[in-house]
C-alpha cells in the first residue's frame, strides 16, 4: 500500500516538474496556453490513476463478502442478547419465587427455566424448586408466573 502511494506521489512530482519546466522554457503566448491545458489533462489522468487502476471485481467480491460476515455477526449477537436477556429473566424470576417462599417462611433453591414464545421473548416454562412442598408456593406460581403444576419440579432438600 505505501508503495503503490510512494509511486503515486512520484508520478504525480515529477509530472508537475516537467510541466512548470516546460512552461518555463516556451516563450510565445499562444503555445504556452496549448501546452497548460495539455499539462493539465495530463495532472488530471495522473491523479486519477489510482482510481483507474481499481478492480471492480475483486472490489466487489468484498462487498459480498463483508455483507455476508455483517450478517453473520448480526445474527451471532442475536443470539447473545437472546441468551443474556433468558439469563436475567431467569435469575429475575427465580428471586421473584425464592421472595416468595421467604415470605412464607420456606427455606428453598430456586431454578427456572424459560423458552422463547412465539415473539421470541423468553417466557418462563418450568420451575425446579428444592426444598420443602408448599401447595400455597405452587399456586402463586402457577398464578403469577403462569407455570403450570405440571411444569413445577419439587425436589426434597437433602
Amino acid at each position: 500500500m505505501m508503495e503503490v502511494l510512494r509511486t503515486w506521489l512520484f508520478g504525480l512530482t515529477a509530472v508537475s516538474l516537467l510541466l512548470a519546466l516546460a512552461e518555463a522554457l516556451v516563450s510565445q503566448e499562444g503555445i504556452r496556453r496549448v501546452l497548460r491545458l495539455a499539462g493539465g489533462v495530463l495532472m488530471i489522468v495522473v491523479l486519477l490513476q489510482p482510481v483507474v487502476q481499481i478492480d471492480l471485481e475483486d472490489l466487489s467480491l468484498s462487498l459480498e463478502a463483508y455483507q455476508q460476515e455483517v450478517e453473520t455477526l448480526t445474527e451471532e449477537y442475536a443470539q447473545q442478547q437472546e441468551t443474556q436477556l433468558s439469563a436475567g429473566i431467569e435469575a429475575e424470576l427465580a428471586s421473584y419465587i425464592w421472595d416468595k417462599a421467604q415470605a412464607l417462611g420456606l427455606d428453598c433453591q430456586v431454578s427456572v427455566t424459560v423458552e422463547s414464545g412465539e415473539d421470541g421473548v423468553p417466557l418462563p416454562r418450568s420451575v425446579t424448586v428444592t426444598g420443602t412442598y408448599s401447595e400455597e408456593l405452587s399456586q402463586i406460581i402457577e398464578t403469577d408466573l403462569g407455570i403450570p403444576r405440571d411444569h413445577q419440579n419439587w425436589q426434597e432438600a437433602s
